[in-house]
């Protein structure tokens, strides 16, 4: 069989664990889609951060991103949710542009990520991970 594109449009619900609605009609939905490769690149080439001492090429520094990388995964495949809240009620869905080489995407702004807690995000953004490679999986059966 010959090799499937990634499906870019699919989106998959889930609903967190620790939303105490879970399984229920009142539970917050989210949407969530399939990453492209040139994003995947992106986010795998945030993950850690290699710095020289100027002085003394011999002493390295390493910085490991994941908070911030999963926060972007979040960002690129949050695709939309429903009964999501505040004080105020629904929490409007709001998008920013991001370019990445030459390809430009809406991406979830960061005030609104910025409303889940860094468990959730981290929920989420295995979630996205796994989702893609569910398609990579796919695309080899």
């Amino acid at each position: 069989m010959a090799i499937k594109a990634l499906t870019l449009a699919s989106v998959k619900n889930v609903e967190l664990s620790s939303d105490p609605d879970r399984g229920t009609p009142e539970a917050t939905v989210f949407k969530i889609g399939v990453l492209d490769s040139r994003v995947i690149g992106y986010l795998r080439d945030s993950q850690a951060t290699i710095q020289y001492d100027e002085g003394d090429r011999s002493r390295v520094s390493t910085k490991v991103n994941n908070a911030s990388v999963e926060f972007e995964t979040v960002q690129f495949g949050l695709r939309g949710y429903t009964n999501f809240k505040d004080e105020k009620g629904d929490v409007p869905f709001k998008t920013i542009r991001k370019s990445i080489g030459s390809s430009t995407y809406a991406i979830v702004a960061p005030e609104v990520v910025s409303l889940l807690s860094v468990f959730d995000i981290h929920e989420l953004a295995y979630e996205i991970t796994r989702i893609n490679s569910v398609e990579e999986a796919e695309a080899k059966n």
